[in-house]
């Protein structure tokens, strides 16, 4: 240790007498013994500041930190420079970020003194250019850019969007611009109870279709994944592996869900310091010229876009803080043009490549142009649409939250809209009475004024989930010990399953009694069957990513392209289950043949005894696979007897009296075959799962009448089931059941 702070001592030596080119050596000398060492980044980042090479000194500090992301001094030093160079906002950020890893008081200190100088100097700038208006003789502005060889521009805020089309002007809807403004209105806000939350949480798309179409009838590519955009250089990686994941990755992606809590929170800050910043120093477009923003232009005619590629953050602040233009920085490099014309669409990269057809790309061009973030956030119920002040009021007058998800899904179902004040009073005793708390009765009424029926016994959705689930829950022993499909086979003791043929987990490849096998071996196992099969993640419960593999000869076919093992652990990743497909019965199979569709079947054990509450069937739509609802499928509810309701009813609440792709009437009244063999199956099945009282089976009714187990799970959407079936989840257990968990809950 004592000979390598002599070397470090030495080349500090050299510096401080002006040696660069000395020290220079002896660092590189060093580094090859010790590439680790992060002092060896510091120490190259002081030897060209001295030279006066501070780019190539910014340069050496940003791959170190790459390397080593706690590293306090070389963030900080970073943001020193950035400032010297006057990337004030730049600067700005990397010295918030040194504060989030500051190990000591006198680190903190240095900070808060650095944040403080760097606010004062900003402050000092902008107020020094308020007496003349921004440079404005050689920055082009609004449409002029598209014609502009500048560097930077000026364009309106209501004009520009995000990558993924969500727009931060006044006539759009952005997350970091609703965050700010409900930061404005309750500066104690939470990030579970914001708007950033409920986006990260509910808005999760699965390809580039719906991350900036949504239901914009746009198709493949973009529904087979994380594609480039057609006009693009680059494509989407980082995207796509989180997506995979399930997970953002450190802060790689806040442009949506899934995201984690602490990575939520990091972005919630960063927006509320940027609007601390500017709220208190001002914004002028000279001051901050150097940095803070760029994108590109989408030209349109005389009409224009400018996607903002960073400073997201800068751009809301501003826009909240109601500046209606900005000073952005275009690319100065051949990896994307500074303008994209509608005119050029044939000589766009992606369909060059042939990623994309014409009409495909145009559609994505043109969704730019179409306010698509509002319309998004409608559909992701995180928005009520059109809401009126006055019904903001007697929805506060009544309790109900309208930025809960299932409070916006219903009203924009229009579910919300007649109140019964007598009812709502019955609720709130009955509730009162037999929980001991008052609730938030909006899925009563949207259950009322859907099914006519006025039941108080109703279970709010958000009870469920917070309080009776894990009552009657080990939830950890749900999330872990069954969330893996492929151990389904040895767990639960089902006389008829689906047929497992190859199992993946964590990497590694099984058969069906768990032999170890190689990925060639694996293949090799699909391609020899000579029954279609199902393909599934394996540790997912949203029936997302399942898919139908056919077996043709010698090869394996999705979506009638062959592909091979690589393509399969692309697409699906280290966990999955293949089974062959289920052959179900007609009276299952007719509202859509397509999907192998499931009874849902939801048990209580109650006093010792196995109880089945409800039941609904699944049917899939436009051809899928899957059922799930979240899938996009619908659902109808099952009478004790075993007769489809005369209605079906899909994830956003809307009502299906004929199915949307088959136009098969529910109203026939079809009976599901074997139906009491069906629930007693679930019953028996039930009495193995030890560790949960509360569970919901999904059963698939095979050709010869007799019941399939397929999965089982410990959630489930409250909202559905009831709404589905036309009854309170605990039927006339309700009133037993709340007393028991409101006297027993917490011990």
């Amino acid at each position: 240790m004592d000979s390598i702070n002599k070397v470090k001592d030495g080349i500090r030596s050299f510096i401080d007498r002006g040696h660069y080119p000395q020290a220079l050596q002896i660092l590189e000398q060093y580094e090859k013994k010790r590439p680790e060492d992060p002092d060896v980044f510091s120490l190259k980042a002081m030897i060209y500041v001295g030279k006066g090479d501070v780019d190539t000194a910014i340069e050496v500090l940003i791959s170190g930190i790459q390397n080593n992301p706690k590293d306090f001094d070389m963030r900080y030093n970073l943001a020193y420079l950035y400032e010297q160079k006057g990337k004030l906002i730049k600067s700005f950020d990397t010295y918030n970020d040194s504060k989030d890893i500051a190990k000591s008081t006198e680190q903190l200190i240095s900070v808060e003194n650095a944040l403080k100088k760097l606010k004062h100097t900003i402050k000092i700038a902008v107020e020094g250019n308020q007496t003349h208006s921004p440079d404005e003789k050689n920055i082009p502005y609004g449409i002029k850019n598209v014609r502009s060889k500048t560097k930077l521009v000026d364009v309106e805020i209501n004009k520009c969007s995000d990558i993924f089309a969500f727009g931060f002007g006044d006539d759009d809807w952005h997350p970091f611009v609703e965050l700010l403004k409900e930061y404005k209105e309750c500066p104690n806000l939470k990030y579970q109870e914001s708007v950033l939350g409920r986006f990260y949480q509910l808005f999760r798309p699965e390809n580039l279709q719906d991350a900036i179409g949504g239901e914009n009838g746009i198709k493949a590519p973009a529904s087979q994944g994380w594609s480039p955009l057609p006009w693009s250089v680059h494509s989407n990686k980082c995207y796509l592996e989180n997506k995979k994941q399930k997970k953002t990755v450190d802060q790689q992606n806040y442009f949506f869900g899934p995201n984690s809590n602490q990575n939520g929170k990091i972005e919630m800050k960063k927006l509320i310091d940027y609007y601390k910043l500017i709220n208190d120093t001002g914004y002028h477009p000279d001051v901050f010229a150097a940095d803070g923003i760029s994108g590109y232009m989408l030209k349109n005619k005389n009409e224009y876009r400018f996607v903002v590629t960073s400073g997201h953050h800068f751009v809301a602040t501003l826009a909240v803080l109601g500046y209606k233009s900005i000073r952005c920085q275009l690319p100065m490099t051949k990896d994307q043009s500074k303008v994209v014309d509608i005119k050029e669409i044939n000589k766009w990269p992606q369909l060059q490549k042939k990623i994309y057809n014409k009409e495909t790309a145009t559609r994505f061009f043109y969704s730019f142009f179409k306010d698509m973030g509002r319309k998004k956030a409608i559909e992701s119920d995180i928005l009520c649409k059109d809401i009126t002040a006055r019904e903001q009021e007697q929805f506060s007058k009544y309790d109900i939250d309208i930025k809960n998800r299932h409070n916006v899904k219903f009203y924009n179902a229009g579910l919300l809209k007649d109140i019964d004040e007598d009812y709502v009073q019955e609720v709130q005793q009955y509730w009162q009475k037999h929980y001991g708390k008052t609730i938030d009765p909006g899925q009563h009424i949207a259950h009322a004024n859907l099914t006519g029926q006025k039941d108080p016994r109703v279970i709010p959705h958000n009870i469920m989930w917070g309080e009776f689930i894990p009552f009657f829950n080990d939830t950890m022993m749900g999330k872990v010990g069954y969330s893996d499909k492929n151990i389904y086979d040895k767990l639960i003791p089902a006389p008829n399953r689906a047929v497992n043929v190859l199992k993946r987990v964590r990497g590694k490849y099984f058969d069906a009694d768990n032999n170890y096998l190689g990925s060639e071996e694996a293949f090799r196992l699909l391609k020899s069957q000579s029954k279609d099969l199902i393909i599934k993640p394996s540790t997912t419960d949203d029936g997302k990513g399942i898919a139908k593999l056919n077996i043709k000869g010698s090869n394996v076919y999705h979506k009638g392209k062959i592909i091979d093992i690589s393509d399969i652990e692309k697409i699906w990743g280290v966990n999955f289950l293949v089974q062959e497909s289920i052959q179900q019965h007609s009276v299952l199979a007719e509202p859509h043949s397509s999907s192998v569709n499931t009874l849902r079947m939801v048990t209580l054990r109650w006093k010792g005894e196995v109880h089945n509450l409800l039941a609904y069937a699944r049917f899939g739509v436009a051809g899928q696979v899957q059922d799930n609802s979240g899938a996009g499928g619908v659902c109808c509810g099952i009478t004790e007897t075993g007769e489809f309701m005369d209605y079906a009813i899909d994830k956003k609440a809307n009502i299906y009296t004929h199915h949307p792709t088959t136009n098969y009437c529910f109203k026939d009244y079809a009976k599901v075959p074997n139906y009491d063999k069906c629930k007693k199956l679930v019953r028996d099945l039930h009495k193995e799962v030890l560790h949960c009282d509360l569970v919901s089976w999904d059963v698939v009714v095979g050709t010869d009448c007799e019941p399939i187990f397929l999965e089982l799970n410990f959630w489930g959407p409250t909202f559905l089931y009831q709404i589905n079936c036309q009854t309170p989840l605990f039927g006339d257990l309700t009133g037993e059941v709340l007393k028991h968990v409101r006297d027993n809950r917490g011990k």
